[in-house]
């Protein structure tokens, strides 16, 4: 069952986004703000803290999703068993690592100057 912080709009916020070929189906509205530990192992806070996985490496499609849900931070495999359960995701782009790792930056920028962290 999807946490009620999971919302069926899609993710509007984020407007255009080169290489996004499937906007998310998790609002970044009203995100739980956790504590966190990022890749380099530095505590924090985080909403959305997020990873990504190939989906289809013959057209380079990524899928990205959160690693913070039901109020923790995941590890990355427990967070993708997440979304092959539920298919919710926070987009799907195209164009190799790249442009996901882009995507994911921004989505990381756009959470810290929403919530003022």
């Amino acid at each position: 069952m999807a946490e009620s912080y999971f919302a069926d709009e899609e993710i509007t916020e984020v407007g255009d986004f080169p290489g996004l070929v499937e906007r998310g189906n998790i609002s970044l509205k009203n995100r739980p703000i956790v504590d966190m530990v990022d890749h380099e192992g530095r505590p924090g806070k985080g909403t959305i803290y997020s990873s990504a996985r190939p989906l289809d490496l013959e057209n380079n499609r990524y899928v990205t999703y959160p690693t913070i849900y039901g109020g923790k931070q995941h590890s990355d495999d427990s967070a993708f068993s997440n979304y092959q359960a539920t298919g919710r995701h926070l987009g799907i782009t195209e164009g190799g690592r790249d442009v996901v790792n882009n995507y994911g930056k921004f989505l990381s920028r756009k959470q810290r100057q929403d919530y003022g962290m």
